[in-house]
């Protein structure tokens, strides 16, 4: 959420530099709802390794402070994937059960989003929607719609 924070207030600053509004910030997320946190994130590592290790350092890793550690761990030896901390992939995904989902989401909307949109990845994004539906939405206190 370092980098989304970030955002909002370049975005907030840039408005009132102009005597404008704020521009809606929505904020996208790979999304898998999982039977278990470690089980929804592992769903998504492979989408963070892949990101990371074709973008690399930048704007997104130097917000949360990763830059100087993913360089290193660009350069090492074996996958990028059996190294990537799993605090990253939380951080960049919202995945998990319905509770940590919820947590995710809620991060992204304290960090500044006007709006979440979940990208759900897996075998099947049709049920994972019915499932956020029945189980995520709820945790939320508020309307999906």
């Amino acid at each position: 959420e370092a980098y989304l924070r970030w955002a909002v207030d370049r975005a907030t600053a840039a408005a009132a530099a102009r005597g404008r509004v704020r521009p809606r910030i929505i904020a996208f997320a790979w999304y898998h709802l999982g039977d278990t946190d470690a089980a929804g994130l592992a769903a998504l590592r492979p989408n963070v390794a892949g990101a990371l290790g074709a973008l690399g350092a930048g704007p997104l890793t130097d917000a949360d402070g990763w830059s100087d550690e993913l360089t290193l761990l660009r350069r090492g030896d074996g996958p990028l994937i059996d190294r990537l901390p799993e605090t990253w992939v939380d951080e960049m995904v919202v995945a998990g059960t319905a509770e940590h989902c919820a947590l995710g989401i809620e991060r992204r909307l304290r960090a500044g989003a006007d709006q979440v949109v979940l990208c759900p990845m897996g075998a099947d994004p049709v049920e994972q929607l019915h499932r956020t539906a029945r189980e995520v939405f709820p945790l939320l206190g508020t309307s999906p719609a």
